[in-house]
């Protein structure tokens, strides 16, 4: 396969992110022509995998070697192995809690200019490139990439390599850049952003990102981002309604990748519509 989509489902406790990576994959296959769509598993959530979800994943694949985050409650540190995993050429990464709501075929040969590209620019629910910094300031003081890895891109190539083997190592020694490399870091366990911000600085995080374009980015439902309080639940907030792939959010059609952070946002009504229109 020479492109397509990637992300890690490992469900965690009361968290379904089976159920999440499936809407995912039927909103790409509802909205993309480039639409091959594939899921790294652990062990325990692979024995969830049933024939309806065969049905929509194109690849099902096991995490290589050992699972690094067996013993978490916030799985993340298998994330490093994305390009080991993924069977594509061109990847993009995505997190499972994230709809697509029109093509974005036309980005795939934007991004393919570089060997990796994150994004760096989230837009609140209007449309509006977020300027709230409430949950970036261990980025701001340690001058890191504005990574969000809710979506990127990489292909097979050298640098993607130098950048997932840095990920790798930082998530192993997470201790020692928490405690001695950066500033006014508290997090008790890395997190994605922070990890491949880091890496991206170690790789020349020139290459990493296109400012020009501004090139991927999506709709981030995180409170602050949006005006709201820092733990606020957007859907207490603004009303929302399906209409075949289009998603409205207040008055705003959503046409952005749509990243929608809540986890009880995936209800049964949502997956009977989006299961209905692939049927049509």
């Amino acid at each position: 396969m020479t492109r397509g989509y990637l992300t890690f489902v490992q469900n965690s406790g009361s968290v379904d992110y089976l159920t999440m990576a499936y809407v995912q994959a039927l909103s790409i296959k509802a909205t993309q022509k480039i639409n091959s769509y594939s899921i790294v598993v652990d062990r325990t959530t692979e024995q969830l995998v049933t024939d309806q979800h065969r049905q929509v994943f194109d690849h099902i694949i096991p995490v290589p070697g050992e699972d690094d985050s067996l013993n978490d409650k916030w799985k993340l540190k298998n994330e490093w192995k994305a390009l080991q995993a993924s069977p594509y050429i061109e990847t993009i990464k995505v997190e499972a809690d994230m709809l697509f709501t029109s093509s974005v075929d036309h980005w795939w040969d934007i991004l393919a200019l570089q060997d990796v590209c994150f994004t760096t620019n989230v837009v609140d629910y209007t449309g509006e490139i977020s300027s709230s910094r409430v949950y970036r300031q261990v980025f701001d003081a340690n001058h890191l990439l504005n990574v969000y890895s809710g979506f990127y891109y990489f292909k097979k190539s050298p640098l993607a390599e130098e950048l997932f083997n840095y990920a790798r190592l930082i998530y192993a020694n997470w201790p020692l850049f928490r405690d001695q490399i950066l500033k006014s870091c508290t997090e008790t366990e890395p997190n994605t952003d922070l990890v491949f911000a880091i890496a991206a600085k170690l790789c020349g995080d020139t290459k990493l990102h296109n400012p020009e374009t501004q090139i991927p980015r999506f709709v981030h439902m995180k409170g602050a981002i949006n005006g709201w309080g820092i733990n606020q639940d957007w859907q207490t907030m603004v009303y929302h309604q399906f209409d075949k792939t289009t998603l409205t959010v207040g008055f705003t059609r959503q046409t952005l990748p749509f990243h929608y952070h809540q986890k009880n946002f995936i209800s049964n009504d949502i997956i009977n519509h989006y299961e209905q229109l692939l049927r049509n």
